[in-house]
């Protein structure tokens, strides 16, 4: 996304609302009791209702990114495609519907969100290290896990730099012929915030964003990371190896898709939304 400049005022505004932790609630469950996993993406959606969804970068599709990438890892000897990693997440998952939508950053910038993963920059290797410190998860084998993601990344990045847009919207669609899961965006993508949101059971209120008495002008990348890492860690079925190795690509892909996205937008907000003891809090991030 080229470099935007936003009125002073306009950045302001939104400040105030994602800074509120009142802009924050519990995820809305689908009429099948499911949980929805839907995209990062700051720009309004094409659908009547707003629902309060799990929010990570590609959805279902940055599910099936994990899943192909921990899968690979894990065989040593076979290389899994992105819909076979669809498929092996839609299989387990069985309590959430996860969506995509067209026009998607992540899916357009999966062959560099890869690249990202081999070779970090010092900003996504920052982003990683202080979700491993935020997480406690130091005395791990995280960073084992880690390395062999980025072997995985390394073998399945000519196959993720071929995958259209088309053919992932597809696969994703048929999985979940019951739902409208794949959704068009309206409006132009006007982010000036980024926020990662370690709460495990609220999301962002996408409804006071886009459409309450005065809609934003400057909206917001917005990743459920916490939410994410719980629904990962409650999936039944899926061996406790590839879970390990699904967690390091999770936060491998949390990271280098904030620095991919962000990179050219120098003026960009950083945010956290975290659980305090004395509730909500959400704090600035400085880099």
């Amino acid at each position: 996304m080229p470099n935007m400049i936003f009125e002073a005022h306009e950045v302001a505004r939104s400040h105030e609302v994602f800074m509120d932790p009142r802009s924050y609630q519990g995820f809305t469950l689908t009429s099948d009791h499911r949980r929805i996993v839907g995209c990062i993406d700051p720009r309004d959606e094409e659908r009547q209702r707003l629902k309060v969804m799990v929010q990570t970068a590609g959805g279902a599709v940055g599910q099936g990114f994990d899943s192909s990438l921990a899968l690979t890892a894990y065989s040593r000897d076979r290389v899994y495609t992105l819909d076979e990693g669809l498929h092996y997440d839609s299989d387990l998952q069985r309590a959430t519907v996860a969506g995509a939508h067209r026009a998607c950053r992540f899916i357009e910038g999966m062959g560099l969100v890869a690249a990202e993963i081999i070779n970090s920059s010092d900003i996504t290797s920052d982003t990683f290290r202080s979700l491993v410190s935020r997480y406690d998860l130091k005395e791990t084998d995280i960073y084992k896990q880690q390395r062999r993601i980025v072997g995985a990344a390394k073998q399945l990045q000519d196959q993720i730099a071929a995958c259209t847009p088309d053919q992932i919207l597809g696969t994703v669609d048929e999985l979940y012929p019951y739902h409208q899961n794949v959704i068009a965006m309206s409006g132009n993508n006007r982010a000036g915030f980024y926020i990662l949101n370690h709460h495990p059971y609220v999301g962002l209120n996408r409804y006071r964003v886009h459409r309450g008495e005065s809609p934003l002008t400057v909206q917001a990348y917005h990743d459920s990371v916490r939410a994410s890492m719980e629904s990962l860690a409650g999936t039944i079925g899926m061996p406790a190896e590839v879970k390990g190795l699904r967690l390091a690509a999770l936060l491998s892909r949390t990271a280098a898709t904030r620095t991919v996205l962000c990179r050219d937008n120098p003026t960009m907000q950083y945010l956290h939304v975290s659980p305090t003891l004395h509730g909500l809090q959400v704090e600035k991030e400085h880099i």
